[in-house]
């Protein structure tokens, strides 16, 4: 059983919350009646079946107690049986959207109201009238409630107005204010009629006040959405602007009573004047070639700018330049005020904040950079150039980016990949050199991981003394490897950051040099003006590798465990299959022997005839030189045969042959 809640307007208009016990109180409440009532008429019972008439004796007194105990329900008696249903579910709804639950108290929470005590009150004496006078509209109400109060100061704070369709000017400060509930529903009625109801209602007529109040009421309004909607209301930073505005106006007046010199003391030099500046410590250079016709630009520099240290950039190579930038080539850098040349090292950050070094910019994507150089604020610009001059046919601006922090420990590291060989193996343990040079390396490099080829994982255990080759290791592994494997070691070496800044002397130089001045050139244009070669290290080249086949011996299974396996794990002892086409294959000929005896006849004279050939051309041969011999041309066999031939017509036979008489005629 729980209580709920209900609100209720008293009569002065102030909204009272009151409880209400819901309908389960109700039925325990009528259930404890219901028990005492049929102990009553239990008793009469009793007292019937002494005496048929005894039922009657102290009914009224009866009844009355029963009605002082079980008290009143008032609920019931002014909104009925269905509003209890409707409020006793201990859930009301916040705003139309979320619900509000409540805890439902316990019955023995609650207050003891089954003996209800009711107080009557003499509202015929003066004095009790008056307790609740202020509770009434009439009554006298606190300044920060009185409703005529509050509406004089809301309709004060909004200043005088003009009426645009009377013309007339009102004042705010002695116009009244109207109900919330005019206002809202009759803005719009005839006033006339408003007073005619109030003066029907009250006998009380309405003051002329209250039309002029409304109207300018309505003015303001008006007045006040025409400003917002037509130039919308002044920001915080224009209000600030236009308070700036005003008081330089002011003190633009104050001082110009001033004499100048007081007002510069003051104020400073005015945008606009020529001054004159002196310089302190300069080069003798900058007085010697100092040309009136090139303009000089004076600046300055913060405090912390005059210091020298490490800034991490981030830069993107420009689309336009022609290759790509190589790391720590040195290049003229454009920041701030200042243009020096730097030896910057690119790099890119991983998500786990290790900072790579890059060998050349990517062509399409920004990339970090480490150089020396004066320190600057963050988010500034800077420019990479490769030269000054104004000769050059390619784009000058190699590089563009933004100072993103001053970072005096930068680190960054490269891959390193050592690999070295096995030479001495004890079952998962191994001895392996050619990875280090020397047993200070070794001992740097105890416990980090290793990999052979084949994949299998290892750590290096201790360096290992003489007589062991020198920077030899132990190393263990999680399987044995063989002496033909290759074991790798990949770590990240540290990279050392130059420190190289040298300011770009352009006002120190020459006219006809300020252009052409270089600095520190790279490798490559001294290779190219020396004309030498890059130089190459055999162990860099890639060369073929040529392994021998192996041949894998058969495996050998057993013929008591041939019986035990399974038909398709058996070893098939099969003839390879024929690669050649039936068709294809010749089918063998089996002679018989009168065809065996021609075969043989036949070969014979073939043989006979390829000899007599061999011997006719041998005798060719020696006829062809010794002609050529008699004619008085030493000329080769092979000069003989290449030449162009005209043979005569005739021929001569010898040895039971043909040759032929030929000169050779130079075409």
């Amino acid at each position: 059983m729980s209580k709920g809640n209900y609100k209720e307007v008293n009569e002065n208009g102030n909204i009272v919350h009151n409880d209400i016990v819901e309908e389960d109180d109700f039925d325990w409440e009528q259930d404890r009646m219901g028990d005492e009532m049929e102990f009553e008429e239990a008793k009469d019972l009793t007292r019937e079946t002494e005496g048929a008439l005894n039922w009657k004796f102290g009914l009224a007194e009866k009844a009355a107690a029963v009605f002082s105990r079980a008290g009143v329900s008032l609920q019931r008696r002014i909104y009925g049986e269905g509003c209890a249903k409707e409020v006793d579910d201990g859930v009301e709804e916040l705003g139309g959207m979320f619900l509000l639950n409540r805890m439902k108290a316990k019955v023995k929470d609650h207050l003891d109201s089954t003996l209800l005590r009711r107080t009557e009150r003499e509202w015929d004496q003066e004095d009790v009238r008056d307790s609740i006078k202020d509770c009434f509209v009439t009554g006298h109400w606190a300044p920060e409630e009185d409703a005529s109060t509050l509406l004089a100061q809301d309709g004060n704070m909004y200043g005088d107005f003009e009426d645009l369709e009377t013309g007339q000017v009102h004042s705010g400060k002695d116009s009244g204010m109207e109900t919330r509930q005019s206002e809202n529903k009759g803005e719009d009625l005839d006033l006339e009629c408003e007073g005619q109801e109030e003066k029907n209602r009250g006998g009380v007529e309405v003051k002329k006040d209250r039309k002029t109040a409304r109207l300018e009421r309505k003015k303001m309004l008006k007045e006040a959405f025409n400003r917002a909607y037509d130039g919308g209301s002044a920001s915080f930073l224009e209000e600030l602007k236009a308070e700036s505005e005003r008081q330089t106006e002011l003190n633009r007046s104050e001082l110009s009573l001033l004499p100048h010199a007081v007002r510069t003391e003051v104020l400073g030099v005015e945008p606009g004047a020529y001054v004159r500046i002196e310089f302190s410590s300069v080069p003798l250079e900058f007085l010697t070639h100092f040309q009136p016709s090139y303009p000089i630009v004076i600046g300055g520099v913060t405090p912390g700018e005059g210091q020298l240290g490490f800034m991490q950039v981030k830069i993107k190579q420009h689309r336009w330049l022609r290759g790509v930038l190589k790391c720590k080539d040195p290049v003229i850098v454009s920041l701030g005020w200042r243009r020096f040349q730097s030896l910057p090292v690119y790099h890119s950050e991983g998500h786990d904040g290790r900072k790579r070094m890059l060998k050349y910019t990517p062509p399409h994507t920004h990339c970090l950079a480490a150089l020396w150089g004066p320190i600057t604020a963050q988010s500034s610009g800077i420019v990479f150039l490769k030269s000054l001059s104004n000769e050059t046919h390619a784009f000058r601006i190699a590089a563009t980016g933004v100072v993103l922090e001053s970072d005096h420990s930068a680190s960054i590291v490269k891959k390193l990949k050592l690999v070295g060989s096995p030479f001495k193996i004890f079952k998962k343990t191994t001895f392996i050199k050619g990875m280090f040079s020397s047993a200070l390396e070794a001992t740097r490099c105890e416990g980090v991981g290793v990999r052979t080829v084949s994949g299998i994982r290892g750590v290096i255990k201790r360096a290992l003394r003489p007589p062991h080759p020198p920077g030899s290791v132990r190393a263990t592994f999680e399987d044995r490897v063989q002496l033909s494997d290759l074991v790798f070691v990949r770590a990240w070496a540290s990279v050392p950051l130059p420190q190289h800044c040298i300011p770009v002397p352009s006002l120190l130089l020459p006219e006809e040099d300020r252009a052409n001045w270089q600095g520190v050139r790279p490798t490559s244009v001294l290779r190219k003006e020396q004309g030498l070669k890059t130089p190459h290290n055999p162990d860099s080249v890639y060369k073929p590798v040529v392994r021998k086949p192996r041949f894998f011996p058969p495996i050998q299974v057993p013929r008591s465990l041939q019986k035990s396996l399974p038909f398709s794990s058996k070893p098939k002892f099969m003839a390879p299959k024929q690669t050649t086409p039936r068709n294809l294959v010749r089918p063998a000929v089996i002679r018989e022997p009168h065809e065996r005896k021609v075969h043989q006849l036949l070969h014979a004279l073939r043989t006979m005839r390829n000899e007599r050939e061999r011997k006719q051309k041998k005798e060719k041969t020696a006829a062809a030189a010794k002609w050529a011999a008699e004619k008085g041309l030493k000329k080769s066999n092979k000069e003989v045969k290449g030449g162009a031939r005209k043979y005569s017509g005739s021929t001569i036979k010898r040895g039971g042959g043909r040759v032929q008489r030929w000169s050779k005629e130079r075409q």
